[in-house]
């Protein structure tokens, strides 16, 4: 499911007990199925829906602070060509582990998104070998996590399907849904969140990812048929963070402010898409906070701008984070001040906190 892009990481940091008796579930019902489980339902495996939204949890999970059994977790995650249940959990694999990329060809769905979906899985999956002391499969993963760069064409400056011949897919336009998973080329070419200097690299430096950028969020919601934003599909959550990775994190607070003033509202109606087993809820609670977990398998937040003047956060090692909005010229944390776009968890964590953002970011 799309939980793990931003809810694991909420639960794992706030509500530890809950966060760890689920990896305690999730993982032997891992190892019973023979895989990570893409989307169960009523106790069994689906199969519905691409990616490997269960190596995100696990891996998510861990670097915010949950404790399972992660060596098990990782030894399933990387198992090839595993099954849950009679559900192969990465079908299309073997293809991009040949060709660097998935193949647009019929019958399969999502080519380009798939490829994006397994690179993003691996780039988190690589944190966690790291994280767990083995150096040689973190560097094998993250090696597939630059799968992306071989889906971009830098004569579009988009993602783009390809065939298994490496001829690009014909007709394109950044509209275009063939290859995507409700989404389009233009939505979707940000769908790098692990490699922001990377992707900035491709779309031509900082000043052309700005101004990409900025065309994009013309429009906030628009569904799949419009070369602009989307917030009520999840693989553009990190999207708005962007900036703030790239040392603008004005421009991310003006955006992530928008998003939330006029994409949600208090209405019954009020989230702007499926909630996803909490993914939109999480993420606008981590907009509401002015931080973001964007760099997957990684405890760093992206700096926005929070909602509300003062906010208290009872953290998973009894610390308390106390994020205020005041008259400062700057964003500090404890008085001094913050520079670039984000901070690790363990600066904000470890002891009481206070992370103080001026009143307009």
């Amino acid at each position: 499911g799309d939980f793990p892009r931003s809810g694991i990481m909420l639960v794992s940091l706030l509500h530890p007990r809950v966060a760890d008796d689920l990896r305690r579930w999730f993982v032997p019902r891992a190892r019973e199925c023979g895989g990570m489980p893409r989307w169960s339902l009523a106790s069994d495996e689906t199969g519905v829906m691409v990616g490997d939204p269960g190596a995100l949890i696990v891996a998510n999970a861990h670097a915010f602070g949950a404790r399972f059994d992660a060596a098990a977790a990782l030894a399933i995650a990387t198992r090839p060509a595993a099954r849950c249940n009679r559900w192969v959990v990465r079908p299309s694999e073997l293809l991009a582990d040949a060709l660097g990329y998935v193949p647009e060809e019929p019958p399969l769905w999502g080519s380009a998104a798939l490829t994006l979906e397994y690179a993003v899985a691996d780039a988190a999956l690589s944190e966690l070998a790291r994280a767990l002391g083995d150096g040689a499969l973190a560097a094998a993963l993250a090696a597939k996590a630059s799968r992306w760069k071989n889906l971009f064409d830098p004569s579009t400056g988009f993602i783009r399907p390809r065939h298994r011949d490496g001829a690009w897919k014909t007709p394109f336009t950044p509209t275009h849904q063939r290859g995507f998973v409700e989404g389009n080329a233009a939505q979707y070419t940000f769908f790098v969140p692990h490699d922001p200097e990377g992707l900035a690299r491709a779309l031509g430096g900082t000043a052309a990812t700005f101004a990409r950028l900025d065309a994009l969020f013309e429009k906030l919601n628009v569904g799949i048929r419009q070369p602009h934003f989307y917030i009520g599909n999840e693989p553009q959550f990190a999207t708005p963070f962007l900036y703030a990775r790239l040392g603008a994190v004005e421009r991310t607070a003006a955006v992530v402010a928008r998003i939330r003033d006029r994409a949600f509202t208090g209405l019954p109606s009020g989230l702007p898409g499926n909630d996803d087993l909490g993914a939109l809820s999480s993420w606008y609670v981590w907009a509401a906070l002015g931080l973001y977990p964007d760099l997957p398998g990684k405890a760093d937040l992206a700096l926005a701008a929070p909602l509300f003047p003062r906010a208290r956060v009872r953290l998973r090692d009894g610390s308390t984070l106390t994020i205020t909005r005041g008259p400062g010229a700057g964003i500090t944390l404890d008085g001094s001040p913050v520079t670039g776009g984000s901070l690790p968890l363990s600066r904000l964590s470890g002891g009481d906190r206070v992370l103080a953002f001026p009143e307009r970011q």
